[in-house]
C-alpha cells in the first residue's frame, strides 16, 4: 500500500454530512418520480448548521436529481412515454401527436373551451424541446380568469403551422369563438381571418407596446424619452391610440404627430406607415397599413371589460417548460401535470419575492421559477418564470427603473440585457412559483422596552371598539421580537403557518391570523404552542366551508364572529366563533378584498385592489360607498396604486397602504383626495422612502406605523413628519430547514 502523497491531508469533517446528503438525493431520485424540489427539501432536514457553508448551490442539487433520471430522446412522436401520454387524473392529455406537431389538451379542457367565448394564442420559442420549433398556447376566458387549456408543440411558424393547429382542434368540436387575441405575427393574423371568418380578432396591447418600444429604442430616442417630457408625453398618447374608437383613430393619430418635433420624424413615420397608412401622393385617402386599425384597436374590449393583452399566456407555457435540453425527461412531469391544476384555480395574488439569494438561484418549489434582483435593492429580488425570450424584453425607464407596462417589474437580467429590464411579472405569480416553505412563515410581533401593555393593543387596527395604543414618543423597541405564533416552519401543521397575511389579536392577546398559503384562518392564544383552526382548512375551494388564499380578518365582538377577505373567491365571508362551526356566510361578493377595517358605529371598510378604491359598508350593505380612491390606478392624490392594508381612527379618517405607489394615504372622512402621510418618493431604503408598504396603524399622537415590506423593517412616522425612523429590522435566523425568515408583512 502507497504511503500519503505530498497533498494528502485528513479529511473536512464538517463536509461530511453534505456528501451524505448528495449520496441521499442520488437514492432517492433514482427510485423516485417526485419532483426535485421535494427531493431535496426531505433531505436538507437532517443536514446540521455546521455543515451548510460546504452544501453546493440548489442549481447544483437540482442537476444531481435530473442526472439520476433518463432522459428519452423525442426523434419521434413514437417515443413520447407514456407519462405523458396522461394526466395525474388519468386522462388522456394527447390530441394530436405526429413529426410535426403535438397537441396536448383533455376532453374537459375542450369542453371548458366550448364554453368560452373568447380566446387568447400565443407563442414562445425559448421553452419547448429541441426539435420543435415553439410552444403555442390557447387559452380562454373562463369567470374573469384566463386559464390554458390547449399546448401545441410545432415545428414552424408559418401560417401553414397555425392552421394545422386550428383545424385539429375546430375537429373536436363546432367552435365558435367571439374574439380571438393575439400578437402581430403574420402566420397567425393569416389562419385566424381564414378558419375564423366570424370572430373578431384583436392585437395584443403589450406587443403593440413593445413594437413602438423598440422602435424608441433601436432609433437611439430612448435617452429623449427620458429626458424630454414633451416627447415623453407624445409618446404615451401614441400608445393610448388602442382606446380611442375606431373612427376617429386617424383624427386622433393626426393630432399627436403635430405635437412632435424633428426629432420624432422617424418615429412618426413607421408609426404611420405600419399602424395608420401613409397618404397618398395623388388623392385623399391614406394607403393599406402594414396593421390595420380594426386589428390593433380595443375600444370595444374595453368598453366589454374584455382583457386587452394576452401576458397570461407566458406563465402557462413556461409551466409547459421541458427541461430536459435534448428530449423529454421524468423531471418534465412536474410542469406537464401542473397545466390541468393551474387551469382551474388561477388567482390573483401578490408577487412573490426572494431574499437573500444569488440572481437566477432556486427560489420556489416550481424549478422554472429564479431570482430576478430588484435595481437599487440589497440582496431583494422577484421571484418568476425564469423562461421569458429575451426578444420580448424592453430597458426599464433609465431615469426611474419605471415600467409602464402593467404586470410588469424592473428587474436586472444580465444574460438578456446589461441595463435593466421590464419583466412580466402576472397577477397569479405566487400561484405559478410557490415559496419554498422553509421561508417567510412566522409571524414576530415587536415589543418595547419602556411602554406597559401598549404593543399588544397595537393589534386594534379592525375592532369596531377602537382602543388606539398610546406609545410615548421617546418609547424605545427591544429588536429582538419574541414569536408568538408559527416558527416551525412552512407546512398546514396546527403549529405552523404558510405566508400569514393578516393579523388581528382581541382584547385578551388571542391571535387570529389569515393563514394565506393554507386557505384558513387559525386561532392562536398567548403562550400557546399550536393554533387552532376557526375558518377553512378544507381544501382550497369556493364552498361556504372553504376559503382561497385568505388576506386579512377581523373580530366583529357585536356578532361575536370572524369577517375575512377571500381574495381567491372575490368574496368576503363572516364565520360564527363559536364551537362547532363548520361553514361561513358570504357577505359580499364580487370584490377583490385585500383589507379590512371596522370603525366605532361597525362600519366596515375594505379595500379593493384591482378597482384601486377603499369602500365603507354599513351592515347588511352590498355595494358599499366609496371613501377612498375610486378615480382608477394611478399616483394621483385621489388615486390608489394597489391599495393593500388600512386603518380608520375615531374621525372615520381613512390610512391606506398604497403598495405600489410606495406610500400611506391618510384620506378625511368625505374627502375627495388624500394626503400623504408617508413614503411617496418613489421606492428606496431612504428614511424617506418606502417600498411596498403593508400592514399599518396609527397611535392616538397620530404617529404611523407601517411595514415597510421589501425594506424588511418596520417604521415609525410621527404626525407631519417628512421622513420616518426605523423601529425594527429584519434579522435571519438559521432554522431546522437551513434558514427561516422573519417578516413584516401586518402591523396590529
Amino acid at each position: 500500500m502507497s504511503g500519503p502523497t505530498p497533498h494528502s491531508h485528513a479529511s473536512n469533517p464538517e463536509r461530511i454530512p453534505a456528501v451524505e446528503i448528495k449520496n441521499d438525493i442520488k437514492i432517492k431520485a433514482a427510485i423516485s418520480n417526485e419532483a426535485a424540489s421535494s427531493i431535496i427539501h426531505s433531505s436538507l432536514r437532517s443536514l446540521p448548521l455546521t455543515a451548510v457553508s460546504s452544501l453546493p448551490s440548489s442549481d447544483s442539487l437540482a442537476r444531481t436529481v435530473r442526472r439520476q433520471r433518463p432522459t428519452l430522446s423525442l426523434t419521434s412522436s413514437s417515443q413520447l412515454p407514456i407519462e405523458l401520454r396522461k394526466t395525474d387524473r388519468g386522462d388522456d392529455f394527447i390530441l394530436c401527436e405526429d413529426n410535426e406537431m403535438i397537441i396536448f389538451t383533455t376532453k374537459r379542457n375542450l369542453s371548458l373551451l366550448k364554453e368560452c367565448t373568447h380566446w387568447f394564442v400565443d407563442g414562445t420559442f425559448k421553452v419547448c424541446p429541441k426539435q420543435f420549433y415553439q410552444l403555442f398556447t390557447l387559452h380562454a376566458l373562463l369567470k374573469s380568469v384566463v386559464i390554458p387549456l390547449v399546448y401545441g408543440l410545432l415545428i414552424g411558424k408559418s401560417g401553414d403551422d397555425y392552421k394545422q393547429f386550428f383545424e385539429k382542434v375546430l375537429e373536436q368540436d363546432d367552435f365558435q369563438p367571439e374574439s380571438i387575441l393575439s400578437d402581430f405575427e403574420s402566420g397567425t393574423i393569416k389562419t385566424i381571418k381564414e378558419l375564423f371568418p366570424n370572430t373578431v380578432h384583436r392585437g395584443c396591447l403589450f406587443h403593440y407596446g413593445q413594437c413602438i418600444w423598440r422602435h424608441i429604442q433601436e432609433n437611439g430616442l430612448s435617452t429623449k424619452y427620458d429626458d424630454d417630457d414633451n416627447f415623453r408625453l407624445n409618446v404615451r398618447k401614441l400608445l393610448s391610440l388602442p382606446f380611442v374608437p375606431a373612427s376617429e383613430v386617424i383624427e386622433a393619430f393626426e393630432l399627436i404627430a403635430d405635437e412632435f418635433d424633428d426629432e420624432a420624424d422617424t418615429l412618426v413615420e413607421y408609426y404611420e406607415k405600419t399602424w395608420i397608412g401613409e397618404k397618398k401622393k395623388r388623392g385623399a385617402g391614406r394607403k393599406k397599413p402594414k396593421f390595420n386599425n380594426e386589428l390593433w384597436n380595443l375600444y370595444e374590449r374595453v368598453i366589454n371589460h374584455l382583457p386587452r393583452s394576452n401576458n397570461s399566456t407566458d406563465p402557462a407555457a413556461i409551466l409547459f417548460h421541458f427541461k430536459a435540453s435534448d428530449g423529454f425527461s421524468s423531471n418534465s412531469l412536474f410542469h406537464i401535470h401542473s397545466i390541468q391544476l393551474y387551469s382551474m384555480s388561477l388567482v390573483r395574488v401578490k408577487s412573490q419575492f426572494c431574499r437573500g439569494i444569488a440572481q437566477y438561484d432556486r427560489c420556489s418549489l416550481n424549478s422554472a421559477c429564479a431570482c430576478f434582483h430588484i435595481p437599487g435593492a440589497i440582496d431583494v429580488g422577484i421571484c418568476t418564470d425564469e423562461f421569458v425570450d429575451c426578444s420580448e424584453l424592453v430597458a426599464c425607464k433609465s431615469s426611474n427603473n419605471h415600467c409602464f407596462e402593467p404586470n410588469h417589474e424592473c428587474v436586472h437580467h444580465p444574460r438578456c440585457h446589461n441595463l435593466p429590464v421590464c419583466y412580466p411579472v402576472p397577477s397569479f405569480n405566487q400561484q405559478f412559483c410557490p415559496p419554498i416553505a422553509m421561508a417567510n412563515t412566522t409571524t414576530t410581533i415587536p415589543t418595547t422596552t419602556k411602554t406597559t401593555t401598549a404593543i399588544p393593543t397595537t393589534t386594534t387596527t379592525t375592532i369596531q371598539q377602537l382602543v388606539i395604543p398610546n406609545i410615548p414618543a421617546n418609547a424605545q423597541w427591544e429588536q429582538n421580537g419574541t414569536t408568538v405564533a408559527g416558527g416551525h416552519g412552512g407546512g398546514g401543521a396546527t403549529n405552523q403557518l404558510y405566508w400569514p397575511s393578516g393579523l388581528f389579536v382581541d382584547d385578551d392577546q388571542t391571535m387570529v391570523i389569515s393563514d394565506y398559503n393554507n386557505h384558513r384562518i387559525i386561532q392562536w392564544k398567548m403562550n400557546d404552542t399550536n393554533g387552532k383552526v376557526v375558518a377553512g382548512d378544507n381544501g382550497k375551494g369556493n364552498r361556504l366551508d372553504q376559503l382561497t388564499f385568505p388576506t386579512d380578518v377581523l373580530i366583529d365582538k357585536e356578532t361575536d364572529t370572524l369577517i375575512t377577505c377571500d381574495l381567491g373567491n372575490r368574496r368576503v365571508v363572516r364565520w360564527p366563533r363559536r364551537s362547532g362551526t363548520t361553514e361561513g356566510e358570504l357577505l359580499i361578493d364580487n370584490i377583490d378584498c385585500w383589507g379590512l377595517a371596522m370603525d366605532d358605529q361597525r362600519y366596515l371598510y375594505i379595500s379593493d385592489d384591482e378597482k384601486h378604491e377603499v369602500r365603507r359598508y354599513h351592515v347588511g350593505d352590498k355595494n358599499g360607498i366609496i371613501v377612498a380612491g375610486g378615480n382608477g390606478r394611478g399616483d394621483g392624490l385621489n388615486q390608489f396604486n394597489k391599495p393593500k392594508y388600512i386603518f380608520v381612527d375615531r374621525q372615520q379618517a381613512v390610512y391606506v397602504s398604497d403598495r405600489d405607489n410606495h406610500r400611506v394615504m391618510k384620506w378625511n372622512k368625505d374627502a375627495e383626495e388624500g394626503i400623504v402621510v408617508a413614503g411617496g418618493q418613489d421606492q428606496g431604503n431612504n428614511l424617506t422612502q418606502l417600498w411596498y408598504p403593508k400592514g399599518l396603524f396609527v397611535d392616538t399622537l397620530g404617529t404611523i406605523y407601517v411595514a415597510d415590506w421589501v425594506n424588511d423593517r418596520v417604521m415609525r412616522w410621527p404626525k407631519e413628519a417628512k421622513q420616518g425612523t426605523v423601529i425594527v429590522v429584519r434579522r435571519r435566523i438559521f432554522g431546522s430547514s437551513l434558514q427561516s425568515i422573519e417578516k413584516q408583512t401586518q402591523l396590529r
